[in-house]
Formats: structure tokens, sequence, C-alpha cells
């Protein structure tokens, strides 16, 4: 069997907003030779909502959300799950609403 290859999933989206706006959530996706991952779904959580959208030829993957949660602090996630051919990998953080 063809051995899985890793992943390494690198969030660089916003990770501040103020309450009912839309922000970018985005990160990277590359193989253990640093090479784009194209293609693949990543998703995306802010606290209760979510989003997700696939990586493009760069393994670059990008969605906008609009923050519809109340000021506070919020665990922030993405995640890619991985398939037949690549191990899954996340990037996990926190995300601010409202004033810094």
């Amino acid at each position: 069997a063809i051995s899985k290859r890793a992943t390494t999933l690198v969030y660089t989206g916003a990770s501040q907003s103020n309450p009912s706006k839309a922000v970018t959530l985005a990160a990277t996706l590359t193989d253990d030779h640093g090479q784009p991952v194209v293609g693949r779904l990543v998703s995306y959580g802010v606290g209760a909502q979510s989003a997700s959208a696939a990586s493009n030829s760069a393994g670059l993957s990008s969605v906008q959300l609009y923050m519809s949660q109340k000021p506070g602090t919020y665990a922030r996630s993405a995640s890619f799950a991985g398939d037949s051919m690549y191990l899954g990998s996340s990037d996990n953080g926190s995300f601010l609403v409202g004033k810094k």
C-alpha cells in the first residue's frame, strides 16, 4: 500500500472582527515536501459558526464569514480531514469578536 503523505495547514486569515462584519478565513495547505495540496476541502469554525472552501493551485483556501456572534473570544479552527492520498491536519487558535 502507498503510504499517505503528511500535510501542514497554516491559518492565515483574520483573528479579530467587530460584530456584524464579514471576515476572511484563510489557510494554506501543503504536503510534506512543501508543495501545495490542491482542490481539497478546508473546514473553518469560529465559535458556533462554520464555513468551508477548497484549496486553489497555490494550496490557499479562503472563505468569507459574516460574524453573527456577540462580542467575546471564541475558539477558531481550520482543518483538513485527509483523504486517500493525504493525512489530515489542522491549525486551531482563538478569534476575538469586538474591540481589542
